[in-house]
């Protein structure tokens, strides 16, 4: 898979039973049974996977949390998601002095991108280091997996002079609804940080998607990030909506 998964994660157990039958065990069985055989299977395939499987569910889902818990899953992070609605024009960013804001070009920026993007979350849960032109060409992976629904202009960066120090990416009308929009890849570069960039990056950021007639947008975030991400999207209007559990599994499927 491609996206914003873990990657230490190996697999990826997306799981689901129909409410009405969240009580039958015999079915709860078979699901992961079907998934652990796929996961050895992959792992089989390619050795060098390693053996930590993922999971995620919302936190109103009693009965997945209970079924992915008796499985060995076990909760490791708790991620928000955050809206705001654009109803009325966005408040314009202040720029920082030295600082301006243009779209990502991704031909001759990507390299600079992939290493800023590596750069601002060497510490954020789940990071992996790796190296720099194999995160280009998963950055590049990544880009083209979402051509569908990729608007390259809506994917913006900071610069001070030619070099990058932060960027937001946004997907208006991801999911068919020309009126939503989700925020992806907000960062700044930690020697740049406290400079209110990442402030006027999303109002920047909300006032294109509202000009373009996005009317929500949302995203998720690290309930514990350390950098004060959950202050920054209250500052620029997001709330939480509601939280969901990530979990992890290590050693052999079961």
């Amino acid at each position: 898979y491609r996206g914003d998964f873990p990657k230490h994660w190996d697999s990826y157990y997306d799981v689901t039973v129909d409410p009405a039958l969240c009580d039958d065990a015999a079915l709860w069985d078979l699901v992961f049974r079907w998934c652990d055989r796929r996961a050895e299977g992959l792992r089989v395939s390619d050795p060098a996977r390693g053996r930590c499987s993922g999971a995620r569910a919302h936190e109103a889902d009693a009965a997945k949390l209970r079924e992915l818990e008796q499985r060995g899953f076990r909760r490791v992070r708790v991620e928000t998601l955050m809206r705001v609605e654009l109803l009325g024009r966005p408040a314009d960013p202040a720029l920082p002095k030295g600082i301006g804001i243009r779209v990502l070009d991704l031909e001759s920026d990507l390299r600079a991108y992939a290493a800023a993007y590596a750069e601002a979350f060497a510490e954020h849960w789940g990071h992996v280091d790796m190296p720099l032109d194999e995160r280009v060409r998963q950055f590049r992976g990544d880009f083209d997996s979402w051509a569908p629904f990729l608007v390259p202009e809506m994917w913006f960066v900071a610069v001070e002079g030619d070099e990058i120090v932060g960027s937001v990416g946004s997907f208006p009308g991801v999911g068919g609804d020309a009126s939503g929009s989700y925020l992806y890849h907000v960062f700044v570069r930690p020697a740049w940080r406290h400079r209110g960039i990442a402030a006027a990056l999303l109002r920047h950021t909300l006032l294109a998607l509202h000009e373009r007639g996005c009317r929500m947008t949302e995203l998720h975030v690290d309930t514990e990030n350390k950098t004060g991400a959950l202050e920054l999207y209250r500052s620029v209007g997001m709330r939480p909506v509601w939280h969901q559990w990530d979990l992890e599994r290590v050693g052999p499927s079961l």
